[in-house]
């Protein structure tokens, strides 16, 4: 028996994204049964108006439940009750004992949860304490929680110390929706099919880019905490360096997998203390208007930064990523330059852009953790990036570009 439960049900993450995916994958039998936790007193129609969009859920709600639950601290039990409602209704089979007769079972399936935390990170220790309280953090029970995974090194820590007082790490998820993506797979494939010839000897460049047309539209509050740097530089851009410089792993099993990339990251100078990094930050012209940003807001909305790799497969390869709102033009992609002048290029593109989090929710069913990122990398990532965020002395120029430009950098590569 597997049940999927989604806090934040009603947020925009999960009304784009999750629930569209969790829609297709119960028409796949990836799992059994949903329950959407939410804050609002819903009638089982306001329910099924809330799910009209949604048509392959619609056609199952006899297997879909809503609980209303303040996540703060409401009732858990409640929660706790469907869940056994569900086992009760769903768990009892028969056994054949050693006589050759047959009994009734009692609840003998293994009843398998996903709990999907659809919340800003300020939420996630709360939730996982008050399932605890309840019983709810069994050990075939597994975690997703959403990045960002706090807001620097030193919080990071901390959450990690927390959720790891409830779960184990094995049961931690840590969604990186771009792990999740069709084009990032191609990329993995090829990486691993190069074996062990992949290192400054080909490779002279390596480009990695995650442009966005959009503004911050209404998430001043969220994107003013936060910045180009916290939203996609540390978590996504950084995943991708290190799928692509990794070193061959012994396996392709998660864990050998996760351990290379660990080990990419961790080779990464951290930015601003090392002299070798050129960094460029930006904010477009009109941020600080959008509701809920500070008048005098020094959030960068656009970076482009030189990365140095210590390790002497990577030294002589220059390696620039960039990413930023508002910009020129939209694109997510890898451009790898081999010394020979030919070119390898991963991108998103109509043909094979996908909704991630069909693969993430499946993956995370079939215990398939390689699609997710583990605590050392996230910390690794953090220290990256750390002395930049807290940076008071000789921080880069803070330029203003114009929407549907980039500021003017004379030192990259084009």
């Amino acid at each position: 028996m597997k049940t999927f439960v989604l806090f934040g049900s009603t947020g925009d993450l999960a009304t784009r994204y999750v629930l569209p995916a969790l829609g297709t994958l119960l028409q796949k039998w990836v799992y059994d049964t949903l329950i959407c936790i939410g804050r609002r007193d819903w009638s089982r129609d306001d329910f099924r108006n809330f799910l009209a969009p949604y048509s392959d859920l619609l056609n199952h709600t006899e297997t879909i439940f809503y609980v209303r639950l303040d996540i703060e601290g409401g009732d858990y039990a409640e929660l706790k009750n469907t869940l056994q409602d569900i086992s009760a209704m769903n768990n009892e089979k028969w056994i054949m004992k050693n006589d050759g007769t047959t009994e009734n079972s009692q609840l003998l399936k293994t009843h398998e949860v996903v709990y999907h935390l659809c919340l800003s990170p300020e939420y996630f220790v709360t939730v996982a304490q008050w399932l605890a309280s309840v019983g709810l953090n069994t050990p075939d029970a597994r975690v997703m929680i959403e990045k960002p995974f706090w807001h620097d090194l030193r919080t990071a820590i901390a959450l990690n110390l927390d959720l790891q007082h409830i779960f184990s790490e094995n049961q931690i998820y840590r969604v990186d929706h771009y792990l999740g993506k069709n084009f990032v797979g191609e990329l993995m494939d090829y990486r691993l099919n190069q074996g062990d010839d992949w290192y400054s000897a080909r490779i002279a460049k390596i480009h990695i880019t995650a442009r966005e047309t959009l503004t911050i539209e209404d998430r001043g509050a969220y994107y003013d905490n936060s910045g180009a740097t916290r939203d996609f530089l540390q978590n996504h851009l950084l995943q991708l360096l290190a799928l692509t410089t990794m070193q061959m792993p012994h396996s392709r099993l998660s864990d050998d997998v996760r351990d290379r990339v660990f080990q990419a990251i961790s080779s990464i100078a951290p930015l601003l203390l090392d002299p070798r990094h050129d960094i460029v930050v930006g904010q477009y012209r009109g941020y600080r208007e959008v509701p809920w940003v500070a008048p005098d807001s020094r959030t960068e909305t656009y970076i482009k930064t030189h990365l140095t790799i210590d390790n002497p497969h990577w030294m002589d390869t220059e390696v620039v990523i960039e990413t930023g709102k508002a910009l020129d033009r939209k694109e997510s992609s890898v451009r790898i330059i081999f010394r020979d002048g030919t070119e390898k290029f991963f991108a998103e593109t109509p043909e094979n852009k996908n909704n991630a989090y069909e693969k993430l929710i499946e993956k995370a069913f079939a215990r398939d953790a390689s699609y997710f990122v583990r605590w050392d990398s996230v910390r690794a990532a953090w220290q990256v990036v750390d002395e930049l965020l807290h940076c008071t002395d000789n921080c880069p120029v803070l330029q203003v570009y114009e929407p549907g430009q980039v500021p003017i950098i004379s030192w990259l590569w084009k």
